[in-house]
């Protein structure tokens, strides 16, 4: 199993030379085993990934996989307009998402391609074969992955968080939280035992008290899931916008500080990690 970062920023896209490192695209994570990709939230790292697949497509790659949004807010759906796989026929895309304000994902995604934001004027003009479904809490398959789906608190309202299994290897996704005083039980049994831990890390300590109810989570909140939860590696994900590469250097040397032994780093654009054993190929 692969995991590749094509974008890491929360909130707003952070262009210039301040934020080559990390990355300044908003969040987009691909996940492939073999044949089978995931690709997690459409923020504008899926521009650059859907000209990537473009181009496998091109060689005789695969024109099916499938996407799974943690949310819908802006931030995690904003590269769609842009995303060439949905733009192209031939393409065969299953997107799935929480209902969101009692809407189902056909809903949320015609609202934010309406007229007043895009010239696409509505989902039903994209043209890859496209399925919308609202995703619950659970254990499904998709694909050739397991994967655990489990709501977490996001300020005044509810993200989804995964835990992806295959190859033998398992990986935590839990983006857009924010926990209050403790983490919930569903984020230590996503996290539990992870070969791969990937947390919002969105505020410092003190941004999470003076931000309250903006729903993110600081690091020390993300070592603790790590710690509590058994994870192997800790990836800090949904860096801020403002936060530049000096900035997040000096904020990783802190938090391993409070760590000592635990493998720690942040999220960067580019960035593919190999988990497991290799897929068989049929």
């Amino acid at each position: 199993m692969k995991v590749r970062f094509w974008g890491t920023r929360g909130s707003f896209v952070a262009p210039g030379t301040a934020f080559q490192r990390y990355g300044g695209n908003t969040i987009c994570t691909e996940v492939t085993s073999g044949d089978s990709r995931l690709v997690l939230d459409l923020g504008t790292g899926c521009i650059p990934l859907g000209a990537a697949l473009a181009g496998e497509a091109a060689k005789g790659g695969s024109k099916r996989f499938a996407v799974m949004l943690s949310h819908t807010q802006i931030d995690h759906i904003q590269g769609l307009p842009f995303f060439v796989p949905a733009l192209v026929p031939g393409w065969d895309i299953r997107i799935m998402g929480p209902p969101t304000a009692g809407r189902d994902m056909t809903g949320v995604l015609d609202s934010a391609l309406n007229p007043n934001y895009s010239p696409l004027y509505g989902v039903e003009n994209l043209a890859a074969k496209l399925s919308l479904t609202s995703m619950q809490e659970g254990d499904i398959q998709v694909d050739g992955f397991r994967v655990k789906v489990r709501e977490l608190p996001h300020g005044q309202t509810k993200a989804l968080g995964f835990r992806i299994e295959a190859d033998g290897a398992s990986f935590a996704y839990l983006t857009d939280v924010e926990y209050g005083q403790d983490p919930p039980p569903a984020a230590l049994e996503l996290a539990l035992d992870a070969d791969l831990l990937v947390h919002d890390a969105m505020d410092t300590a003190e941004e999470v008290t003076r931000r309250h109810g903006l729903g993110h989570a600081s690091p020390e909140d993300a070592v603790r899931v790590a710690r509590e939860a058994g994870a192997k590696r800790l990836l800090l994900y949904h860096h801020d916008p403002d936060r530049t590469d000096p900035a997040m250097d000096q904020l990783l040397e802190r938090v391993r500080r409070t760590a000592p032994g635990m493998d720690i780093d942040g999220a960067r654009e580019g960035t593919v990690i190999e988990l497991g054993r290799p897929a068989v190929r049929s």
